[in-house]
């Protein structure tokens, strides 16, 4: 009997088990298509992240913005992000011992002179090349030779510290400076030298750095006002003053005398200076060492215009797009509320659309991406929110 019983038993949970897949099948078979899509697809933290577990993707994002409601028109202004510049006039010293002392001594009977050498493998930007030594013990002239040209040729006193400029004009790759002293006819002239060093002072410059942003057409045609706006950081507080000039497509636009202070600064830029499509804005410096930060172009618009979005790829990001190291791609996440979301996706005037009811969009864009400021718009044709807009590296 007890075994006729557990037979039976059994025989009812695999009826029920049988019933409970028939209705998760039908469930699968009657759910949307995006749902059902979305569902067969479902990411459970294996592989699809790589692998940081917290389903997040790796790689460089390229803006994040939450445009919120968007419907067929929306009141917005227009912000041309660039990238930070920095600029600077630089003295970078490099100091090096070549011996640790020297004597030279002349006579009626002999002549004892002393060759030191050096290299100097990196030219470019050479203001400064001097030797520079202590006297332990002098009588009569110095007489210093570079590369067999004479240089220098005194009397230095002793306990004294000497330098002895070398002129840029006579210097190679491989170098050679001669000591001796002068000719006496009686007795000895003689020097003794302590630690010879070599100082070399380079001037590094970034003196110019332009930018670029894009206004199209319907932009361009709409403008009311233009705004550029940074944060200027001084970086060398040594420099009391410097001059800044800006240009706009090659235009002057302003040049003022720029204090060693960090500032947040706007200026309003005449519309006549610019023009449709690709335009230009440059920073140039004679002095000193700045960094200008949160760099903008603002365009307020006459009209309502539709939700845009500026961002920056820099040379290496566009490298690794070209050479498949990565895929750019943007991520749009909506509202759940099983609507028709319709739109049309610019980028940098390339046009993709959306038609979803589903609560999530993707799409690789790295094939229209440039190098330097970029351009995302989003035509809405219907309405519908969007709870976060994402371009990352992946």
């Amino acid at each position: 009997m007890q075994d006729r019983k557990g037979q039976q038993e059994g025989t009812n949970v695999a009826v029920l088990v049988a019933l409970l897949a028939m209705f998760i099948l039908a469930y699968v078979i009657l759910l949307p298509p995006d749902e059902r899509d979305k569902l067969l697809n479902e990411d459970f933290g294996v592989n699809g992240n790589n692998g940081n577990g917290n389903g997040e993707s790796l790689g460089d994002l390229l803006i994040s913005e939450t445009p919120g409601v968007l419907r067929p028109f929306a009141d917005e202004s227009i912000k041309h992000k660039l990238a930070p510049i920095d600029l600077f006039v630089r003295e970078e010293p490099e100091s090096s011992e070549i011996v640790p002392s020297l004597y030279i001594e002349r006579n009626l009977f002999s002549d004892r002179k002393q060759s030191i050498n050096f290299n100097l493998d990196e030219q470019e930007g050479l203001k400064v090349v001097e030797l520079f030594f202590t006297v332990r013990d002098a009588r009569g002239r110095l007489i210093v030779s570079l590369n067999g040209n004479e240089i220098f040729n005194e009397k230095i006193e002793k306990g004294n510290i000497a330098r002895i400029n070398l002129p840029l004009h006579l210097l190679d790759r491989r170098n050679a400076v001669t000591f001796a002293t002068s000719y006496t006819l009686f007795g000895s002239n003689r020097y003794n030298l302590g630690e010879i060093n070599l100082r070399k002072e380079f001037s590094l410059e970034n003196v110019k750095v332009e930018r670029t942003f894009v206004l199209s057409q319907d932009e361009f045609n709409r403008i009311t006002r233009v705004r550029l706006n940074y944060f200027i950081s001084c970086l060398s507080p040594e420099k009391e003053v410097s001059n800044l000039r800006i240009e706009v497509n090659a235009k002057p636009f302003e040049s003022i005398n720029l204090p060693c202070v960090g500032d947040e600064v706007t200026f309003d830029v005449d519309k006549d200076d610019l023009q449709e499509g690709r335009n230009r804005v440059s920073f140039s410096i004679d002095d000193g060492d700045f960094r200008f930060t949160d760099l903008e172009i603002e365009v307020e618009l006459d009209e309502r215009v539709f939700p845009t979005y500026n961002f920056v790829v820099d040379e290496d990001q566009i490298n690794d797009i070209e050479d498949d190291d990565v895929d750019a791609v943007l991520r749009m996440s909506f509202l759940d509320d099983r609507k028709r979301k319709q739109a049309e996706i610019f980028i940098n005037g390339n046009r993709l659309f959306l038609d979803t009811t589903g609560d999530e969009y993707s799409k690789d864009i790295g094939s229209f991406l440039e190098e330097g400021s970029n351009e995302l718009k989003l035509i809405a044709v219907s309405q519908f929110e969007v709870t976060n807009l994402q371009i990352k590296l992946e």
